[in-house]
């Protein structure tokens, strides 16, 4: 049975390697085979080759059952030596598992070390975070007793301030009524003298009395804020009392003392004094549980150290055992080699002769093949070179439909800018017939403003009474005083026509409103101006738009 597995793993190895040496030789032995003689050349190797084979079967039989008994007995060797190193490997797993036991051990008192430790660092935190907080509450409890030690001052002093001011408030008052006694009775202006100083000094006793008794009140009202602020001090020390109680029972929870604390029934320095005792006593239980922690840290290590030296020794023994191992399997391949060598050479043989029986029958068939695949290529070709001719047909035709279409739009959008240029050129001409309306309008409205002022000076002349000087100074240049005459007489006709000749008032108005009519009729005629030009200008662009599209198109053709 091993010796037929042996020569199938033979017979294997060499198809592979005949099959490569056939890959090889295909080239060649194609060209050989387009000819008749080349085939019978080709036959002729192979049928030597097949004789060749029968030979060297005969010889290597025998050697091939020799080398299957060296293989037999190297591979019984091998597996001895495979079982004594799985029984150290069970042994050594068995001694892992209980390495791993002894470390998991170790983490666990490293685990509770750091737990001790956090528990440590924690009591010593809860301790200075109490300590702070009673050095505050002394702090504020030391406060407390100065402001009420002040106002219990502020109070005296302002009892020893009253009692003067009221007797002095209650002298002033009687001698100011004795003072408006005598200022009423008496008719003597000796008496009433003494009588007004006695009521200033009655004033000034009333005005001292007054300031003592402010300073009284000042007094009272100052030891009314040091007694409130006494009050807020006892409140923030009562508070940082309760705050450290309550960090405290964070870390020690059974502590009953803690509990009276938080509901008020001990309070002052004695609960002081119980929560530093009781954060004292925790940190020195934690210190302790540290302690004992670091010892089971070491009696694990210690522990885990004697498993590993003894892991140490399997491991030295199955390396050993592993070298005898490879050197067994050196001589077991060595011999499979052997075995498979012998067999390769006694399956090579047959191998080729089957080839060379097949190769006949390959090359016929792989003729008919070529054939059938270039019929076949052919028909395709000749069904994509027609269906390539009818889509190109198409798309020729629907590219001249779509040029006549383009063509057509541009001599539509030629004849559109023909149209604005006419219209720009009509809008030329009307804007220059406006300007010249525009432009008589203003000759127009400047002879008429000269017209207004002389005939204003005429009016304000005549208004004035000076016409006959001025008209003997008119006398000397004849000329100027008849167009002037002609102005004047045509702006009062107009402020006739108007209905107020008689008024210079009415004649400014009414030029006024000349002047605001022609404004208005040139403002509308340069706004019409300003639309026609946009208007223009917007066409333009739009032409222009359209040129660059027709451009784009005819490039893209």
């Amino acid at each position: 049975m091993a010796r037929g597995r042996l020569i199938g793993l033979a017979v294997a190895i060499a198809c592979t390697c005949f099959a490569g040496s056939l890959l090889f030789r295909s080239a060649s032995e194609s060209e050989l085979a387009e000819k008749p003689q080349g085939r019978k050349a080709m036959l002729a190797a192979e049928q030597k080759q097949v004789s060749l084979a029968e030979k060297l079967i005969s010889k290597e039989g025998p050697i091939a059952d020799q080398t299957e008994d060296k293989y037999v007995a190297a591979k019984s060797r091998l597996a001895s030596l495979r079982s004594k190193l799985r029984d150290d490997t069970n042994v050594a797993k068995h001694l892992s598992i209980v390495e791993k036991q002894r470390a998991a051990g170790v983490s666990d008192a490293i685990s509770d070390r750091k737990s001790a430790a956090l528990a440590v660092t924690s009591q010593e935190a809860t301790l200075k975070k109490a300590e702070s907080l009673a050095k505050d509450a002394r702090h504020y409890q030391r406060l407390a007793r100065n402001e009420r030690s002040s106002s219990e001052t502020a109070e005296a002093q302002g009892l020893a301030l009253q009692k003067p001011a009221a007797a002095l408030l209650k002298d002033s008052q009687k001698l100011n009524d004795q003072s408006n006694l005598v200022l009423d009775q008496s008719h003597s202006s000796q008496a009433k003298a003494l009588a007004s100083l006695d009521l200033k000094l009655a004033q000034s006793l009333a005005d001292r009395a007054a300031k003592g008794m402010a300073r009284a009140k000042q007094d009272f009202a100052s030891a009314i804020d040091d007694r409130k602020t006494a009050l807020k001090d006892d409140e923030v020390a009562s508070n940082r009392v309760m705050e450290a109680a309550k960090v405290s029972l964070q870390t020690n929870p059974e502590q009953s003392s803690l509990l009276r604390i938080q509901q008020g029934q001990l309070t002052g320095s004695k609960a002081l004094q119980s929560i530093l005792n009781i954060d004292t006593n925790s940190v020195g239980a934690a210190q302790e549980k540290l302690g004992e922690s670091r010892k089971q840290v070491k009696l694990a290590k210690e522990s885990e150290g004697d498993v590993a030296r003894q892991i140490l020794v399997l491991d030295k023994e199955a390396k050993a055992l592993r070298a005898e191992i490879g050197a067994a399997e050196k001589e077991v391949l060595a011999a499979a080699k052997e075995h498979l060598l012998a067999a390769r050479k006694y399956k090579s043989a047959t191998l080729k002769s089957i080839s060379a029986q097949s190769k006949i029958e390959a090359m016929r068939e792989d003729e008919v093949r070529k054939l059938r695949s270039e019929l076949a290529s052919t028909k395709q070709s000749k069904e994509d070179a027609g269906q390539r001719y009818t889509r190109a047909l198409q798309k020729i035709a629907k590219l001249n439909g779509h040029q006549t279409i383009m063509k057509v739009q541009i001599a539509r959008l030629k004849l559109q800018l023909k149209e604005e240029e006419m219209r720009a050129h009509d809008y030329k001409a009307k804007n220059s017939k406006d300007q010249e309306v525009i432009n008589n309008m203003q000759a127009q409205l400047d002879r008429e403003d000269a017209d207004l002022n002389e005939a204003k000076l005429k009016i304000a002349d005549s208004s004035l009474g000076l016409a006959g000087g001025r008209g003997a100074s008119r006398r000397s240049s004849r000329g100027r005083e008849d167009d002037y005459h002609s102005r004047a007489q045509a702006t009062i006709e107009a402020a006739k026509r108007a209905g107020s000749h008689h008024s210079y008032r009415n004649t400014l108005d009414l030029q006024r409103r000349r002047d605001d009519e022609l404004s208005r009729e040139e403002q509308a005629a340069r706004r019409r101006a300003e639309r026609e030009e946009r208007k223009l200008k917007e066409a333009q662009s739009e032409v222009s738009r359209q040129l660059a599209k027709v451009t784009d198109v005819e490039s893209n053709f």
